[in-house]
């Protein structure tokens, strides 16, 4: 089961410690570090290792309860920092949306991202091609700040299990229009339209 699934992958995680996990950010103080493991950790190691092994029950979990699916995952997380994680427990939500080719978008929003890469939205998608379901995010990028600019960005990537691929740099997104750019990515595989390539791992 996922809350199972979740524990496991994290039991792996070396007790989340930051410096262990490669999550520590210079100059920030031991909360920051600790918000941005549990986000990291969430969007960007548990959820795409869900979705590459457990795709069945991810699935029931979406169409049945999605948002009590999806925060059984995120309350695994609170060793990090309990009072964090469980206050974020509501920023959780989910929605589906029609996709191309009878498919269905999953969005889930996210607890609002501080630094880079943390993710604002993730996504999958069902039914699922190649028995695993697409995943994919919009991350915290960069911003630009200049005397007549101010422009925040945001990183789109897809992801085969722990292999991320980085699909193009956007304005941040609304979450439907996150959608409509997933939409638009599942007309092609992912390798013809990857801008950088990483294999994670754990």
């Amino acid at each position: 089961m996922l809350a199972v699934t979740a524990a496991l992958f994290l039991s792996g995680c070396v007790q989340y410690e930051p410096a262990r996990l490669n999550l520590q950010r210079p100059g920030e103080t031991v909360e920051q570090q600790q918000r941005y493991a549990a986000k990291f950790l969430y969007a960007h190691r548990i959820l795409p290792a869900i979705a590459k092994n457990e795709p069945e029950d991810l699935a029931r979990g979406l169409r049945s309860w999605p948002e009590i699916y999806l925060r059984r995952v995120w309350i695994d997380l609170q060793d990090i920092n309990p009072g964090f994680v469980n206050a974020q427990l509501e920023q959780i939500t989910a929605e589906s949306f029609e996709g191309p080719d009878g498919t269905t978008i999953y969005l889930i929003n996210l607890p609002p991202p501080e630094f880079s890469p943390e993710a604002y939205y993730a996504a999958f998608v069902y039914p699922a091609p190649e028995g695993h379901p697409p995943y994919y995010t919009l991350e915290k990028s960069a911003r630009i700040e200049t005397s007549e600019l101010q422009l925040e960005l945001a990183a789109f990537g897809a992801w085969d299990g722990l292999t991320h691929y980085g699909l193009g740099v956007f304005d941040v997104l609304s979450g439907p229009d996150f959608v409509q750019l997933v939409s638009e990515s599942l007309e092609e595989p992912f390798e013809a339209q990857v801008e950088d390539t990483q294999e994670v791992g754990e």
